[in-house]
């Protein structure tokens, strides 16, 4: 309180002043004593007098004055050292913190030679810091493993966990339809758990940015980390709950889709009591358990893991860091895939051998296997993380500003200060139409490639993902090592960046033009839901759309299956007797003799694509992290995730699935209920895919150039906090 401040300050220099006056009243009486025995009057004029008393009292009262003036003037430097630099209204409560061992150490330094004072704050401060900048937890923290708090060893360790945490999503995706078969769940329900790792972003993005400025990072990130391998297991305990699945064994062959449905022949009847099962509800919770989870991680991963880099790391080479960890990131949704289908080869119990292989619609993949390694994997890495310590060696300073605050002080200014940073703002609604631009894109690339190019699923997703991966992986450490060996200005990139966003736009308007000659269904005119297959020919045929089994007649025309097309018989490849064409007709669609020599332009213009549009990936990146203020870094990057989650990454596949099954022309129905889509108006698909990209990213474009205006507010991209508080204060002395 104000009077404890004064009682202490009151007493303090009462203390001092009254021991300085004695020391002064002191030496003047030796001086008296010593002058009274050394001199004796000579002469009359030598006798005191009454005024002459009076006249050395007032000496010795002036000469007591004079020395406690001295002694204030050795208080000065004590309100210099309490009160420098220090806020206005942090210096009462700075002052409060005074002790009487401080106004003595302030006053024993003050006859220190300057550089010897400058070392014995150096050591001081460093004696504060030091626990701090020490890799280890708790007690455990041996001198062998202090050489790794390096910026090195943490990139190296940040990647691989990005890696590790980035492959989950892929893998998901990948065993997702034997989770459906496996414990009888329909699409809507995977798209729901698919969905609720971007919840946890929506929830807590602000609340993890904020807290997390001003806890212990890599700890945090670790945390982060366990919850994902915790999410890994979540996934995988369905199977050890419920074992190997039994209800599919029973299926006889009238479930192998290996006869082809005939008119008037054998029809595959539909089983559709199977659907009214009940769902096996923990099996769900547990993936959707695991799904949130992991929506924690990767908020921790992006903004807790990427803040640390960028506060512990040199400016000048950020660069190159977030290039070789954006890279190696990339290598997650690959390795994911991958995973996928490895594991998927072998049976669900490995230690049974069922009397079906992997092509028999019974059979049930390993799903649960890729889930239990990376769940260990994540807790061998993660563990190491927690070792590094809060700050790197030499970067200090708003940390320590950072700590000094409570755990809700300063969230509300930190979020008026980003709510007026219009370039903070800008940067997030271009990272909006990025999202709706390139993500919708690609999710929807394999299925477009599949039916454009009458690319099988595997032959698809082959040349959709890898060559694209490689080329983002190249562009992005190309570009990174560019910009940290040249160091172009803010503005310069910027302009690139508006550059390379409308060879984007144009690119994606390029696509359009490889594509195979348009398949014509045959068909007898268009319904409310696509085409209108039947007609007098096959109307007494009962066919079905469960199974698509496309043949082409002799006349070019493709039909949906031999029994649309009126067959009764078949001899190999070829089917006869067929009511609605007059020859013989082949299995398989009426293909384009030169479809593969346009897909083949596709697969190479994309990745060359991709790898132009994204060399200045990293610069992006930079330009956000240094339009804020250091202490609002973290907070910041929450706010990010939580707008990306809540108006892009959530609504942007609903928005471009819609987009795609508008052009679906034929559905698939079973027990009175719609499935998927067997064939699409392939030039409609095409428009809206790429013609929707093109749009976003020409929205994205205009975006950018607004960016460029106003870049200028960014000084020094490679500049360090650290250095810039050196030279101030170098100008100050």
């Amino acid at each position: 309180s104000m009077e404890d401040i004064r009682r202490l300050s009151t007493e303090v220099v009462n203390t001092v002043l009254q021991t300085a006056g004695d020391e002064v009243k002191v030496i003047l009486q030796h001086r008296d004593s010593t002058v009274g025995e050394d001199k004796t009057p000579s002469s009359i004029n030598d006798v005191e007098s009454p005024n002459d008393t009076e006249i050395i009292a007032a000496a010795q009262d002036e000469e007591v004055e004079s020395g406690r003036k001295g002694v204030v003037d050795h208080l000065l430097p004590l309100e210099e050292i309490c009160l420098a630099d220090i806020p206005e209204e942090e210096s009462l409560q700075t002052f409060s913190n005074i002790s009487s061992e401080n106004v003595t150490t302030s006053i024993a330094m003050k006859d220190i030679p300057v550089g010897s004072k400058h070392s014995i704050d150096r050591i001081e401060v460093m004696d504060e810091i030091d626990f701090d900048t020490q890799c280890g937890f708790g007690p455990f923290k041996p001198q062998c493993i202090q050489s790794y708090a390096t910026a090195n060893v943490y990139v190296i360790l940040y990647s691989i966990i990005g890696i590790l945490h980035g492959s989950y999503y892929t893998y998901l995706v990948g065993v997702l339809t034997t989770l459906e078969k496996r414990f009888e769940f329909k699409s809507k329900t995977s798209g729901f758990i698919m969905m609720l790792d971007e919840l946890t972003p929506l929830f807590l993005g602000v609340l993890v940015g904020h807290f997390g400025g001003r806890a212990h990072r890599p700890r945090l990130l670790s945390f982060g980390m366990f919850l994902s391998a915790f999410c890994c297991f979540a996934s995988a305990l369905p199977y050890f709950l419920y074992g190997t699945a039994t209800h599919l064994s029973s299926i006889g062959s009238v479930h192998n889709n290996t006869s082809t449905e005939m008119c008037n022949g054998d029809v595959r009847m539909e089983h559709c009591d199977e659907d009214d099962r009940p769902p096996t509800l923990t099996a769900i919770l547990l993936l959707m358990l695991g799904s949130f989870l992991k929506g924690f991680g990767n908020l921790a991963y992006y903004a807790i893991g990427l803040a640390y880099l960028d506060d512990n790391a040199k400016k000048r080479n950020t660069p190159l860091y977030f290039a070789v960890a954006f890279a190696l990131r990339l290598l997650g949704p690959m390795v994911g895939f991958l995973m996928s289908s490895a594991f998927l080869k072998y049976y669900e119990n490995p230690f049974e051998t069922p009397d079906f292989g992997p092509d028999d619609p019974r059979w049930i993949g390993g799903w649960w296997m890729g889930f239990v390694l990376q769940g260990f994997l994540l807790l061998i890495f993660a563990g190491p993380m927690a070792l590094f310590p809060r700050r790197l060696p030499d970067h200090l300073l708003h940390e320590i500003e950072h700590n000094t605050n409570s755990m809700f002080d300063g969230l509300g200014d930190s979020l008026k200060r980003l709510a007026r940073n219009p370039l903070y703002m800008l940067i997030g609604l271009n990272a909006v139409f990025t999202v709706y631009g390139n993500f919708g894109y690609y999710i929807m690339l394999p299925k477009y490639m599949e039916n454009q190019f009458r690319l099988s699923a595997s032959s698809a997703s082959l040349f959709a993902g890898p060559p694209g991966i490689a080329a983002l992986m190249c562009s992005c450490i190309i570009g990174g090592y560019l910009i940290w060996k040249f160091k172009p200005t803010a503005k310069f990139l910027s302009g690139g960046l508006v550059t390379l966003e409308l060879i984007s736009t144009i690119g994606y308007l390029i696509l359009m033009i490889p594509g195979c000659e348009k398949i014509e269904m045959t068909h007898f005119g268009f319904g409310e839901e696509g085409l209108i297959l039947d007609d007098v020919c096959n109307l007494n045929c009962s066919c079905s759309t469960v199974s698509f089994t496309p043949v082409c007649g002799s006349d070019g025309k493709s039909y949906f299956s031999p029994c649309y097309a009126g067959c009764s018989s078949q001899k190999d490849q070829s089917f006869y007797n067929c009511s609605c064409i007059s020859e013989v007709v082949t299995k398989g669609m009426c293909s384009s003799e030169n479809c593969w020599s346009q897909a083949l332009a596709y697969i190479v213009t994309l990745p060359v694509l991709q790898f132009i549009v994204n060399i200045l990936r990293v610069a992006y990146t930079m330009i956000m992290l240094r339009s804020i203020k250091p202490e609002d870094k973290n907070i910041a990057l929450g706010v990010f995730e939580t707008v990306l989650s809540t108006v892009a990454f959530i609504p942007f596949p609903v928005l471009y699935g819609a987009l795609v099954d508008s052009a679906c022309l034929v559905w698939e129905k079973s027990c009175g209920e719609t499935g998927n889509c067997w064939f699409y108006d392939i030039q409609k698909f095409n428009y809206l895919m790429h013609g929707g990209s093109a749009f976003f990213c020409a929205l994205s474009t205009l975006n950018l150039v607004a960016i460029f205006f106003l870049v200028d507010r960014i000084k020094d991209l490679y500049k360090d906090e650290e250095d810039e508080t050196e030279n101030s204060r170098r100008g100050k002395t």
